[in-house]
């Protein structure tokens, strides 16, 4: 079982899990993580988190995976804290639980700066389909033409830059 699990686990890229939510302590694991144990880089939580991720709090961490030139992950994640926790059914909530963190997220790295502060940030966004993407995207240039100020052309690079990437799943 040993044997099998480690070539398998050759061809896998574990990420590192940080401390996310003490920023400080998250920056010196994400270096040890990418320098000395060789990963390809950390999971950022997509729920359970005091401050939304694209909140300046959190920017020392993006700043060191910029420096490392390492990736960061975020999983959609559970119910808790999304508007959907008195739910009593996972039927209720199996369309919302991984969809819903991707897509604030997303928003919050956006309409936050992070992707302009940090230029060589790159971030994926895993396990909620890629159907969550068209919708904000929609939202968010019909925003830009109310207001007056049409220019997707930042968010159209961000997403064809090759530093974003959007996990899409066998039926999307």
């Amino acid at each position: 079982v040993y044997e099998r699990y480690r070539r398998l686990s050759d061809r896998l890229y574990p990420m590192a899990l940080i401390p996310f939510q003490a920023p400080g302590m998250a920056v010196l694991e994400l270096r040890r993580a990418v320098r000395e144990l060789g990963l390809p880089g950390a999971m950022v939580p997509s729920t359970g988190l005091p401050l939304h991720i694209g909140h300046e709090y959190y920017w020392p961490i993006y700043k060191e995976a910029a420096d490392l030139d390492c990736a960061l992950g975020l999983h959609g994640g559970s119910a808790k804290g999304i508007g959907i926790d008195s739910y009593s059914t996972f039927r209720a909530t199996t369309g919302l639980h991984h969809l819903i963190p991707l897509l604030t997220g997303f928003a919050s790295l956006i309409g936050h700066g992070v992707l302009e502060r940090f230029p060589t940030l790159r971030i994926g966004f895993f396990e909620g389909g890629c159907a969550w993407l068209v919708c904000l995207l929609d939202r968010m240039e019909r925003d830009e033409k109310v207001r007056g100020r049409v220019n997707t052309g930042p968010l159209q690079r961000y997403l064809s830059s090759g530093r974003i990437l959007i996990g899409c799943e066998g039926n999307d």
